[in-house]
């Protein structure tokens, strides 16, 4: 199998899925946001937890990369290397539109949802979830569409296969895509 990559604004659900499809088809998996933390963490950056896109360091992160796009060009660039070697899932906002290899799923879901899953997996109030959300939504979006002209979120045209999570458990949306990827292999 080339590969599958995930797409989806933060806090959808694409690494929890990624995790299914590996166990499921016994691939490797690569998130282009842990790249990113690598370099991060070489320039100087305090990395912690799966939340630090969401705090003051993560935020800044994102500020230098809108002033410096060779972080984001050579993740972008290792993550097609990854997808060439092949058996993979990879996790990126931008591969999608770099390249037609591989399966590429968007998932979506409304910022509420989100936000709610957000509340969960980093244990804070809706009101501040939602304000992440909106936050880092709006730096990506402005972030790749800079970069590569790519309009995040809005965009789906290069996508073969969507699912939206909103009513479904990450169960459900694991077993959409497990089904998926199976007739179209």
């Amino acid at each position: 199998m080339k590969g599958i990559i995930l797409s989806g604004m933060p806090a959808v659900g694409k690494t929890t899925a990624a995790f299914s499809l590996c166990k499921e088809f016994n691939l490797d998996y690569y998130s282009g946001g842990d790249l990113l933390k690598e370099l991060a963490k070489k320039k100087g950056y305090e990395i912690s937890g799966s939340d630090w896109w969401d705090d003051k360091h993560g935020m800044d992160f994102i500020s230098n990369r809108m002033n410096d796009y060779s972080f984001d060009k050579y993740v972008d660039k290792k993550l097609l290397e990854l997808l060439n070697q092949g058996d993979v899932v990879i996790t990126s906002y931008t591969l999608p539109w770099l390249t037609k290899q591989g399966i590429s799923v968007w998932l979506e879901a409304s910022i509420e949802n989100r936000a709610k899953r957000l509340c969960v997996r980093d244990n804070i109030g809706i009101d501040k979830a939602k304000n992440i959300v909106k936050k880092r939504d709006l730096k990506n979006q402005e972030l790749y569409h800079k970069l590569y002209n790519i309009n995040l979120g809005q965009d789906l045209s290069v996508f073969d296969l969507i699912i939206n999570t909103n009513d479904i458990n990450i169960n459900e949306v694991s077993k959409i895509l497990i089904k998926s990827i199976n007739e179209s292999i």
